[in-house]
């Protein structure tokens, strides 16, 4: 139970770390962005062009596998 807590606390949580980089950077909430990381993501960095470079407990973001580190666009 307390597993599966941690699972939607931790999914929740991520969704909001990614709406508010986004919006940070595009002023507007964009409800329809959804990276779907499958761990923890721990940083997020807005670069200029507007891609987001996270990096967490995550192997798979998006459906790619990945080490921990991802460039969105």
């Amino acid at each position: 139970m307390l597993a599966q807590f941690r699972f939607i606390f931790t999914a929740i949580l991520i969704t909001a770390c990614f709406m508010a980089a986004n919006s940070a950077f595009a002023q507007a909430v964009d409800t329809g962005f959804d990276p779907d990381a499958d761990d923890a993501v721990r940083d997020i960095l807005v670069l200029p062009s507007g891609d987001m470079l996270v990096a967490g407990d995550f192997s798979n973001i998006d459906g790619h596998p990945t080490n921990g580190i991802a460039l969105l666009d």
